[in-house]
Order: C-alpha cells, then sequence, then structure tokens
C-alpha cells in the first residue's frame, strides 16, 4: 500500500515558510544558531573506512571530509586492482579544476576527451553543452553544466535572488526532460556550497509538488548522506 505526502497550496506553503524563518531569527537568529548546534553531530558515527584507508588516503583533498562508506560512489574497478573503485564522491536521494574547455573544442584527460559543444551565459550562470567520451570507444554521453561563478569559495553569492533564480532554472529542466541519468554536483571540497544547492533544489522540488518544506529536516538527511 503506497501513501502519498500530502500537498498544500504554493502560497500557503510560502507564507508558513516565512512566517518560519521569521520565529527563528527572532533574538538574533537564535532559533536557526540552535538548529545548527544540533545538527553538529549528525553523521560523525557513521563509517568512511574506504577514505580513510591508507591506499586512499592522498585521493582525498581534505583529510577530514571523507565519503560515508554505505553510499559512496564505486567505480569500475581497473586491471582487478581492489582499490580502484574510489572516488570521494556520495550518492545523495535526489576546488576542481575546469575540466572543460570554454571554446568549442576537445581537452583530454586520460583516457576522457571532454568537448564543449554550445555554450550559452544567463545573468550570472553559464549553460554548457558537453560530449564526453572514452578514447577508442565511439559511444559519447551529452551532458548538460550548469555553472555558477556568482558564488566564491569561502564566500556568500552576491545576490540571494540570483542563486534561487539558477536553481529555479535547475530544477525545471531537470523535470521537463525525463529519464535523465543522475544530477551530479561540485563545488570545491564538495560540502558547503554543493549541500546548499542540493538542500535548495530539494525544497524548491517540494515546494513545487505542494509538499511543506521542512528546512531542517532536509539538512539533517543530506547529512546522512554526506
Amino acid at each position: 500500500m503506497s501513501h502519498r505526502a500530502q500537498t498544500f497550496p504554493r502560497a500557503q506553503i510560502l507564507q508558513e515558510l516565512s512566517l518560519r524563518c521569521q520565529a527563528l531569527a527572532a533574538n538574533d537568529n537564535r532559533g536557526f544558531k540552535q538548529e545548527f548546534e544540533e545538527l553538529d553531530d549528525v553523521g560523525k558515527n557513521l563509517p568512511t573506512r574506504a577514505g580513510d584507508s591508507k591506499a586512499n588516503r592522498e585521493k582525498n583533498r581534505y583529510p577530514y571530509i571523507l565519503p560515508y562508506d554505505h553510499c559512496r560512489v564505486r567505480l569500475s574497478v581497473q586491471n582487478s586492482q581492489p582499490h580502484t573503485d574510489y572516488i570521494n564522491a556520495n550518492f545523495v536521494p535526489v576546488l576542481c579544476d575546469r575540466y572543460w574547455p570554454l571554446e568549442r573544442c576537445t581537452a583530454e584527460h586520460g583516457l576522457i576527451q571532454v568537448t564543449t559543444v554550445t555554450c550559452k551565459q544567463g545573468p550570472d550562470y553559464f549553460i554548457t553543452t558537453i560530449n564526453l567520451r572514452q578514447r577508442a570507444c565511439s559511444t559519447v554521453r551529452i551532458i548538460t553544466q550548469y555553472y555558477y561563478p556568482a558564488w566564491p569559495d569561502r564566500g556568500i553569492p552576491k545576490d540571494v535572488s540570483s542563486l534561487c533564480a539558477f536553481t529555479e532554472h535547475v530544477r525545471q529542466e531537470l523535470e521537463a526532460i525525463p529519464l535523465l541519468g543522475p544530477a551530479v554536483v561540485h563545488c570545491s571540497a564538495g560540502v558547503g556550497r554543493s549541500g546548499t544547492f542540493v538542500t535548495l533544489l530539494w525544497l524548491m522540488q517540494l515546494c513545487a509538488r505542494g509538499i511543506r518544506p521542512d528546512i531542517r529536516a532536509a539538512v539533517e538527511d543530506l547529512r546522512l548522506h554526506r
């Protein structure tokens, strides 16, 4: 027997969310600070053996940011070497190099060829179509990349409305094209900006479906996966 979440009008959801945020922001953001502190221990007891193993330690950008074992991304093992399946990444329900060429040309990274096909510029972001191919293989994967450079590392977005508009654009694109592969989100460490964007996208998806969003519950759930 399946159970569907109760849905509500969008206007009601937005009004309730606004009131909730006002209550949390009272007394110098006391409510927000309390919820943030309560989230500090979430996920600390989950094992990260693969990332902490001697064979994989050098593959982590930061030694204190490791993928949980229960939901880590496992690559195909190469040449029967047991540790070649490791990458510091996690599957989540629902400072990297620029690996794609800015111009319409091809860049090679080992056996992988990355070709920029088109690039469109939005207000504060870029939408790039990329062809991904493994050398000596005829199969081509078409990737749509949404790049938001207006959010600096260790900083905040210069315009919150711009970030919301960008996230809403991504949401609409994801829902307009059925049967897409998994969406991959990354920043530098794959935690701060990535986690904020995934949470915002998730909450917008709930609102669009008429489901009341719960910001703390969303953050807590994501912390159990990354």
